[in-house]
């Protein structure tokens, strides 16, 4: 499981660079479906407000997430517009995006300043600084944005004012709108801010999608009602298109009965004259031309003949590489023979008709039906661009100049150009014959979705006319009726909004005062419940009384103390209750505290039935607002104990003071006996090293015996138990016998001296320095007059020869300087010791019995 700290930071982070980014993209992508030419800005732009409301609630962390959000949503614009993501697309998207990203930094900063976070946005200063700041930090984006595109070239000046009024008003309406919902949504303090969902949000929501619907609507309409006179131009432009190819048949048909009816054939000049009125009405017609049927036995004739007028003419047929060649041998042909005008119809004359499958089933089509037909999309002999042309074809069947075929030659581009150039600013065109996959003329983008589309058969053909608005139509026809429904619906919606923050927010402030009210309330009584116990459980006795000397108020305390019950008390003067005698003792106190002085003083009281005690008082006068002392509280607290204990501890101190002299005094001996040991140690004739050694077992000695003083409180010590832990390293060796005693402190440690030195002694020099040596230590009490001896004696046996007294060293002076009656026996068999103390009063031969 993961903790609670890592949870919370792993929730934040997803909705900084995911959740963030994705509502940015999205709620873009929807507001800018309302938008304007070229397409980045709209009248309401959600993502403005939601970037805001993240820099707003949670600082910088955002500005990445929004800068994300931003460029993907206008890298997607851009491609949603031409089709393509271009160089200038993409860096129009940066541009943005580092606009709309300054842009929330900017606004989050100046509301954290100027609002404060955490904010309620309850109060009218507040909603008034959103209300004011949000124009004029939603100027950065707009601004910096425009001139970037303008620089690259993506907006047009004349666009620049249309767009920067919609992108500036669409980021302030997106603010004033988003930013209370998202506050709702994760703004602090969420007790406030959660109880705001329905109260807020969703009646801003509701009334924000109405306005949406309204918008939609209004906007269905108006655009309806915009496209009113580009529809009608546009079935004007399909009616004009049809109505000249349907003069065209008229005048095929006309100029085929005139071959017919003709008593003669028909020259070259008279085909001039009779297709000259056609040529002078409609300049459009590429060409009129006549193409007699030649069978194959005719052509060198037909050719010879046709050569006398026309130099150097053939039949001919177009090859693969696109020149002119004779035509190859077939049972017929249809060569052009007559041309008007000639002039940019150099390449007709001669032309085969047949020799194309489009024009031979036109033709064919033609001399069955009897009917005008038209060719599908051909390249025209006479082209040297790349557009398509076609022919009209009528039969003629007979008659002086023969069988043949009148045709109209078209190219289709310059046709449907021509006739819709007094509605180019109004309209784009793309005329397609539904059979061809090209279309004949085409000036609509791929991209762009037609708006009307209208068909007709001619010819036996089935032709498609489709037009879309042209952007100076729309330019002039654009309708701000529903744009204006919609900003004064979301403004009017942040307007709502702002009124329900500002009544939820005194609502809320209200139930939290209430609320605050009531736990007052309930914290009141159960302080007054714990004073009640307070007063009449704690041990300290409280009295209150007026300034009459009346009793007011009484503890419990007091009157356990006094043994009275409160009706015995309530209501009478202090004299009454305390009796003169007391009353008198306290007088000066009372009077002192109705001069509104705080009095504080000890007093002895004798209690009935409790005896007496110490009480610590102290008197505090009451005043009313004026100043004037209305009465006095009296707390008295029993200090019996407590002087009982200062008077214990006084006790106790003078014990330590008696302590602390027997301690200097003893202290001093030490360090007189360290200071003797010291002296005798250093001025002997060993080393600095050996007497160092020395030193340190004799204080070793010295310590063991302060050890042993202290373990019985300086009662005394055993001499027994000062022989034994001695001699124990040599217990073997030794042997002990002696009465139990109990030596004084100052015995005690001259025998543990005197012992180390004897056993040092012995160690170096005597018997315990050899394996068969040993030592006999015996002691006694002898008695002589009611005063106690005590007789010690250490005797050596077993150990070198002794050669009798040499230099006196230390153990022989400290014995002698330390013991009155000191005897010392060189033996040849061994050293001999004897010691007799006097022993003192505090001195017995048995430990004494402490049970007592």
């Amino acid at each position: 499981m993961l903790p609670m700290k890592l949870k919370t930071t792993l929730a934040r982070q997803l909705l900084i660079y995911a959740a963030l980014p994705l509502a940015y993209l999205i709620t873009g992508r929807l507001g800018l479906l309302l938008a304007v030419p070229p397409g980045y800005a709209t009248a309401v732009f959600i993502p403005a407000g939601i970037a805001v409301g993240a820099m707003y609630i949670a600082g910088a962390a955002t500005l990445p997430g929004t800068f994300v959000g931003s460029l993907l949503l206008n890298l997607w614009t851009g491609y949603a517009i031409t089709g393509q993501l271009s160089a200038v697309d993409s860096a129009a998207a940066v541009v943005i995006a580092l606009a709309s990203a300054l842009q929330a930094a900017l606004g989050g900063t100046l509301l954290r300043r100027v609002i404060g976070y955490p904010a309620a946005l309850d109060n009218p200063r507040d909603l008034l600084f959103l209300l004011v700041l949000s124009p004029l930090f939603c100027l950065t984006s707009a601004s910096l944005s425009l001139v970037g595109m303008w620089a690259l070239g993506a907006v047009q000046s004349g666009d620049l004012p249309s767009n920067w009024m919609t992108w500036w008003a669409g980021d302030t309406l997106g603010v004033l709108v988003a930013l209370p919902l998202l506050l709702v949504l994760f703004a602090e303090p969420r007790d406030l801010w959660r109880s705001r969902i329905w109260s807020v949000a969703i009646p801003v929501l509701l009334c924000f999608g109405l306005f949406i619907a309204i918008f939609i609507r209004v906007n269905s309409w108006e655009y309806d009602q915009s496209l009113f006179e580009f529809r009608l131009r546009s079935q004007q432009l399909a009616d004009t298109m049809r109505a000249t190819l349907e003069e065209q048949r008229g005048f095929l048909e006309q100029l085929s009965d005139s071959f017919v009816g003709r008593q003669q054939p028909v020259t070259r000049q008279e085909f001039r004259n009779l297709v000259q009125t056609l040529l002078a009405r409609f300049p459009i017609v590429q060409a009129v031309e006549w193409a007699p049927l030649v069978k194959s036995a005719d052509r060198a004739n037909f050719e010879l003949a046709q050569r006398a007028e026309v130099p150097g003419f053939a039949i001919r047929q177009r090859a693969p590489n696109g020149e002119l060649r004779a035509a190859d041998d077939r049972a017929r042909f249809y060569p052009v023979t007559y041309v008007e005008p000639l002039t940019g119809n150099e390449r007709a004359p001669g032309f085969d008709l047949a020799s194309d499958d489009a024009r031979r089933v036109a033709i064919d089509s033609s001399i069955v039906n009897g009917n005008l037909n038209a060719t599908a999309p051909i390249r025209l002999v006479q082209e040297n661009g790349r557009q398509f042309g076609a022919l009209l074809v009528d039969a003629v069947s007979g008659g002086p100049t023969g069988p043949g075929i009148v045709l109209v030659v078209l190219r289709m581009g310059t046709f449907a150009s021509t006739l819709m150039d007094p509605l180019r600013s109004t309209l784009n065109l793309r005329f397609a014959d539904a059979a061809a996959n090209a279309p004949l003329f085409d000036e609509i983008p791929e991209s762009v979705s037609t708006l009307f589309t209208t068909e007709f058969n001619f010819g036996g053909r089935h032709y498609v006319i489709n037009t879309t608005p042209s952007p100076a139509y729309l330019e002039t026809h654009r309708g701000w009726q529903s744009w204006a429904v919609l900003a004064a619906g979301a403004l009017g919606t942040g307007l709502i909004g702002g009124l329900l923050l500002l009544g939820t927010g005194h609502v809320y402030r209200f139930e939290q005062l209430a609320k605050r009210l009531r736990e007052n309330e309930l914290s009141l009584r159960d302080k007054e419940a714990q004073l009640e116990s307070i007063l009449y459980r704690t041990p300290f006795m409280l009295i209150r009384l007026d300034r009459d000397l009346r009793y007011r108020f009484i503890s419990q305390a007091y009157l356990e103390m006094t043994g009275r019950r409160p009706e015995q008390v309530m209501g009478k003067r202090l004299s009454d209750i305390l009796g003169d005698k007391d009353f008198q003792a306290i007088r000066p106190y009372v009077e002192k505290v109705l001069q509104g002085d705080r009095v504080e003083f000890d007093r002895e009281v004798h209690y009935q039935g409790v005896g007496t005690r110490f009480l610590h008082v102290i008197y505090t006068p009451e005043k009313d607002d004026s100043g004037t002392v209305t009465g006095w509280i009296v707390s008295m607290r029993d200090i019996t104990e407590r002087k009982r204990a200062e008077e214990e501890q006084k006790r106790a101190a003078d014990a330590e003071q008696i302590l602390i002299r027997e301690l200097q005094h003893r202290t001093n001996n030490l360090l007189a006996v360290i200071q003797g040991i010291a002296q005798k140690t250093l001025s002997g004739p060993g080393s600095l090293d050996e007497a160092r050694k020395i030193f340190e077992g004799r204080l070793l000695a010295l310590a063991g015996t302060y050890r042993r003083l202290t373990k019985s409180n300086w009662s005394g010590v055993s001499l027994g138990e000062i022989v034994h832990l001695t001699l124990e390293p040599f217990a073997a060796r030794t042997e002990i016998n002696g009465p139990d005693l109990m030596l004084s402190a100052k015995n005690a440690q001259n025998f543990s001296l005197a012992l180390h030195e004897l056993a040092t002694n012995a160690l170096k020099h005597g018997a315990l320095s050899s394996a068969g040596g040993n030592v006999s230590i015996v002691w006694t009490i002898a008695s002589n007059g009611g005063r106690s001896t005590l007789k010690f004696r250490w005797q050596e046996r077993g150990g070198p020869p002794v050669r009798g007294p040499g230099q006196r060293g230390f153990g022989t002076s400290l014995l002698e300087s330390t013991f009155r009656t000191v005897n010392f026996e060189y033996a040849r068999e061994g050293l001999t010791c004897e010691i007799q103390v006097p022993l003192g009063k505090n001195e017995f031969a048995a430990p004494p019995d402490l049970s007592a």
